[in-house]
C-alpha cells in the first residue's frame, strides 16, 4: 500500500500498519490515488456575473480531507485520518474564456486518529512519507468550469499525480444549473447543479462509473452488497464573485447486505477548501496556450506529460503475497473438519483474493506441494470461486477431466466454478470445448460439468455487461438441446437437469414439448425445469399447459407431473375463475387423492402466508356448500406443503418451504426449499431432496425446536446424522401414548391444516390427523 511506505507507526499508537491499509486505501479512493467509490466529488457553480480565475490573480487556500469509517451504527467509534495542505491557484494565462492554472500543493500533513489525541475530534499528527515525495507544480487549462487538459510533471510518482488528479477533480465546475455528465477522478458521473443563492450553488453526483473501478455484481438479489450513496459539493463564492471563497464536498457510502441490513459500513468524508489570501502576479506573454506551457516548462526546469482527470493503477507490491506462502500460512484454517464456520471462511476470502492476482505457476507451486495434500479439495474450491486465466491453467496442468482417478478433485472444481457468483466466460468456453473434445470422461464428471455449464450460462446472462457473452451462452444452450435431442432413455435426464440451471426463455418451447409427449419420467424432469424458471417465465403457454397437466385435459400424466403443474398455477396468483376450479377438483371425482391432498395443503400455505389469498379462498369455500364442510375439505392422503420461518428481522424473512408427494402411502416426491423473502418479493437460496424419513423429522424439528428454543444449526445438524435415523426406527408411537394419553392437543406443535383458520365451522382435528402426527413426532431426548 502506498500509505504503508509512507508511514512509521508505533505499536503503541496503532495495531500495526496493515490494520490501517484499508483505510488508506480508501482515502487513497477520495483523491484519486486508486479505484474505488469513495473519491473527492468535483462542484462550483455559478449565477450571472461571475467570473473565477481572473488571469493575473493568485489565490491561496486551505485543503482540508477527512476520511472516517466505521458500522453503521451511532454507538460505534469511527477510525480514520485527515490530510491537510496549502494550495496556490495561479491564473497566469487566458485567451477568451480559456485559462491556464498553475497548481501547488505544498506541505501535505498526515493526521490520525488516536484515542491519545487531546483535541475532541481525536486526531493527531503523525509523520509520513507523503511529506518527502517529490511534488512539483502542475498545470491545468480550464474553459468555463470544464477542465480540457490537465499537466504533471513527469518525474512524479502515481500516487501524487492520483492524488493531484483529484483535486483537480474539485475545480471543475458548471457555471449553470442544470444536469450535465461530467468525467474527472470518480469516473463517468451525472452531476446536478441546483442555485441556492446569488453566490452559491449545490453539486450532486450520481452514477459514477470507470471501466478501471471494480466491482463485484452478484446476480443473487438478496446475497450481493448493495450500496447507498450520497454526494454533494457547496461552491461559494465571495461577494465580487471573482474567486472561490469556500469548496465544501461531502459523500456518506454505506454498504450493507440486503438479507440484513444491520450488517453494514460505513464511510464518510468531507473535503474542505477554505479561502486564505490573493494577490496580483505577472502574466504569461504568449499567443497560444502550448506557448504558455513550454514558457512554463523552461521557467520551471520541468518536463509535463498530459493527462486525463481519470486516476492509474498503482502497482501494491506489498499487498500482492504469493499464493503459496499465504496457503502455508493459513493452512491450519482449512481442515475439512472445520469447514462450515467462521475461521475457514475468512481463510477463504483471503485466498480468493490472493489467487485471483497470482500467477499460473505460484498457483501450480502450491497444488503440488505434499504439505497441501489434505487440504487439496480446499483449494480446488477457492480456485474455483477465483476463475482467473491463471488459475484455470493451473487446475488443469494438475487434474484432467477424463482421468477416473481423479475424479473426487475434478467434481470439487466443477462444483464451486458452478457456485462462483462472477463466472469467467473464457473458462466456461474452455470447459465447453473439453466437454465436446475428450470422448471417455467418467460419467460423473460429464454429469456435473454439464450442469456447471448450465449454471455458468445462466449466471453470465445475469451480469451487467451480459450482451458481451451472448456467443458463449448460445453455444452452451445449443450443446444441452442437441445432446438432449441425440440421448436415449435414462440418459436424457442430466440434460433436463442441466436446462434447469440454465433458466432460458427459448428453451420453454422443446420442454413443453416434453411435457406434452415425452415419457412419464421425462415430463416430470420438463415440469422441474420450467418451474425452476420462477413466475417472471411462467407465461401463458406455461399456464395452458400447467392446467391442461394438471386437470389432466388432453391425456393422462404422473402425479408428480400434476403437483408441479399446481405449484405453478398456485404460486402464479391465480384468478378467481381458476382458483375456485382447483377448489371444486377438491370434491371431484379424480382418485388421485395425493394430487387432490396436495393441492389442498399447497393453497393453505399460501393463504397462511398472504391475507388476499386467504380472503379469496375463504369467499369460494363459504358460497359452495359442497366445499364449506368437512367431507368436501377433510384430508384424505399424506401428501403435505408446509412453511416454517428459520429466521425473521425487520429487513427479511427466511422460511423452509417442505414439500411432500405421497404415493399409496410412499413418499414419492420431497424436498425442502429455503427461501428467503424481503418485501413480498421471494427468491430460493437453495434446494434439497430428502429421504422419507427425514421428512417426518425434518418438519417435526423445526416445530419442537422453536417451542423448546433450539438454535437452528443444532436442528439442521441433528437431521443430517445416523442419530435421526436411530430416533425414528425407535417405537415412537408407544412413547408418545404414554407421554400424551389424550392425543395430540397437547402437543408442542399443533396439526397442520389449509383451511384451520378459515372457517370455524370446520373441525380442527381429524383422525387423519392424529394418526399423521404420531408417525411423525419423536422424543427431544436425542437432542441433548
Amino acid at each position: 500500500m502506498f500509505f504503508k511506505k509512507l508511514v512509521k507507526c508505533p505499536n503503541k499508537m496503532l495495531p500495526s500498519i496493515s490494520s490501517y491499509s484499508f483505510l488508506y486505501t480508501l482515502f487513497a479512493w477520495l483523491l484519486g490515488f486508486c479505484y474505488g467509490f469513495v473519491l473527492l466529488s468535483s462542484a462550483a457553480g455559478h449565477n450571472a456575473g461571475v467570473r473565477l480565475f481572473d488571469v493575473g490573480s493568485a489565490v491561496s487556500y486551505k485543503l482540508h480531507s477527512t476520511l472516517l469509517f466505521d458500522e453503521n451504527e451511532e454507538s460505534t467509534k469511527d477510525v480514520g485520518f485527515y490530510i491537510d495542505a496549502d494550495v496556490v491557484i495561479e491564473a497566469v494565462w487566458e485567451n477568451d474564456e480559456q485559462r491556464l492554472l498553475k497548481i501547488e500543493l505544498k506541505s501535505p500533513r498526515l493526521h490520525i486518529k488516536s484515542r491519545k489525541a487531546p483535541t475532541p475530534d481525536g486526531f493527531i499528527p503523525h509523520w509520513s512519507k507523503l511529506e518527502e515525495l517529490t511534488n512539483k507544480p502542475f498545470l491545468m487549462v480550464w474553459k468555463n468550469g470544464k477542465i480540457e487538459k490537465i499537466l504533471l510533471a513527469k518525474t512524479e510518482e502515481v500516487s501524487m499525480v492520483n492524488l493531484k488528479k483529484g483535486f483537480a477533480s474539485l475545480l471543475q465546475i458548471q457555471l449553470s444549473e442544470g444536469t450535465v455528465d461530467e468525467t474527472d477522478a470518480s469516473g463517468k458521473c451525472t452531476a446536478t447543479y441546483t442555485s441556492q443563492s446569488s453566490t452559491k450553488i449545490v453539486k450532486t453526483k450520481s452514477n459514477c462509473t470507470s471501466d478501471d473501478f471494480y466491482r463485484v455484481n452478484n446476480p443473487h438479489e438478496f446475497l450481493r452488497v448493495n450500496r447507498n450513496s450520497f454526494i454533494t459539493v457547496e461552491y461559494e463564492a465571495d461577494s465580487s464573485k471573482t474567486y472561490l471563497n469556500s469548496i465544501v464536498a461531502r459523500e456518506n457510502h454505506v454498504m450493507y447486505l440486503p438479507i440484513k441490513e444491520d450488517i453494514a459500513c460505513r464511510v464518510k468524508s468531507e473535503q474542505i477548501l477554505s479561502y486564505v489570501s490573493s494577490e496580483k502576479i505577472r502574466i504569461l506573454e504568449a499567443s497560444t496556450v502550448e506557448e504558455a506551457i513550454e514558457s512554463i516548462s523552461k521557467t520551471e526546469g520541468l518536463i509535463f506529460t498530459q493527462e486525463t482527470l481519470l486516476t492509474e493503477r498503482e502497482s501494491l507490491d506489498e499487498e500482492t503475497h504469493s499464493f503459496t506462502k499465504q496457503v502455508d500460512s493459513l493452512r491450519g484454517y482449512l481442515d475439512a473438519k472445520d469447514l462450515g464456520s467462521l475461521k475457514p471462511a475468512k481463510a477463504f476470502i483471503k485466498l480468493v483474493t490472493t489467487a485471483r492476482r497470482a500467477s499460473k505457476d505460484d498457483i501450480s507451486k502450491a497444488l503440488s506441494s505434499k504439505k497441501n495434500k489434505g487440504i487439496l479439495l480446499q483449494l480446488y474450491d477457492i480456485l474455483g470461486y477465483a476463475q482467473t486465466k491463471d488459475s484455470h491453467e493451473a487446475v488443469m496442468k494438475s487434474i484432467h477431466l477424463d482421468n477416473e482417478n481423479q475424479i473426487e478433485v475434478s467434481e470439487r472444481y466443477l462444483w464451486a466454478t458452478s457456485f462462483s457468483s462472477q463466472p469467467n466466460p473464457d473458462i466456461a468456453e474452455n470447459l465447453l470445448k473439453q466437454y465436446k473434445k475428450l470422448t471417455n470422461i467418467p460419467p460423473k464428471i460429464q454429469e456435473t460439468l454439464v450442469l456447471t455449464l448450465g449454471s455458468m450460462a445462466y449466471k453470465l446472462g445475469k451480469l451487467p455487461d451480459k450482451k458481451l457473452h451472448v456467443k458463449i451462452i448460445r453455444d452452451i444452450e445449443e450443446t444441452i438441446l442437441n445432446n438432449l435431442d441425440y440421448a436415449k432413455g435414462e440418459n436424457k435426464f442430466v440434460f433436463f437437469r442441466a436446462l434447469k440451471n440454465l433458466h432460458s426463455p427459448s428453451t420453454i418451447t422443446v420442454l413443453l414439448n416434453y411435457v406434452t409427449n415425452g415419457t412419464q419420467k421425462e415430463g416430470v424432469l420438463a415440469w422441474k425445469a420450467i418451474k425452476a424458471f420462477g413466475p417472471d417465465l411462467w407465461d401463458e403457454r406455461i399456464q395452458s399447459a400447467a392446467v391442461k397437466a394438471f386437470f389432466q385435459l388432453d391425456r393422462k400424466y404422473d402425479s408428480s407431473s400434476r403437483t408441479l403443474a399446481a405449484d405453478i398455477l398456485i404460486e402464479s396468483q391465480p384468478n378467481d375463475r381458476l382458483l375456485e376450479d382447483i377448489l371444486n377438483f377438491l370434491i371431484g371425482t379424480d382418485p388421485a387423492y395425493e394430487v387432490k391432498q396436495y393441492a389442498n395443503r399447497k393453497i393453505g400455505m399460501l393463504a397462511d402466508e398472504d391475507n388476499t389469498i386467504r380472503a379469496r379462498v375463504q369467499k369460494i369455500i363459504r358460497k359452495n356448500p359442497k366445499l364449506n364442510n368437512y367431507h368436501g375439505l377433510a384430508p384424505r392422503g399424506l401428501s403435505l406443503a408446509l412453511t416454517r420461518r428459520f429466521m425473521s428481522n425487520p429487513y427479511s424473512n427466511g422460511s423452509l418451504v417442505t414439500v411432500q408427494e405421497m404415493k399409496s402411502g410412499i413418499a414419492k416426491r420431497g424436498t425442502v426449499d429455503v427461501v428467503l423473502d424481503k418485501h413480498g418479493f421471494s427468491k430460493e437460496l437453495f434446494s434439497v431432496s430428502i429421504l422419507y424419513i427425514f421428512i417426518f423429522i425434518w418438519i417435526e424439528t423445526i416445530a419442537l425446536a422453536q417451542q423448546v428454543r433450539i438454535p437452528l444449526i443444532t436442528f439442521l445438524r441433528f437431521v443430517l446424522t445416523r442419530k435421526a435415523v436411530e430416533v425414528a426406527e425407535t417405537s415412537v408411537s408407544r412413547r408418545l401414548y404414554t407421554q400424551f394419553p389424550t392425543g395430540h392437543r397437547k402437543l408442542p406443535f399443533q396439526p397442520v391444516s389449509c383451511y384451520n383458520s378459515l372457517d370455524r365451522s370446520m373441525p380442527k382435528y381429524t383422525s387423519a390427523d392424529r394418526h399423521y402426527r404420531y408417525q411423525m413426532i419423536f422424543h427431544l431426548d436425542s437432542l441433548k
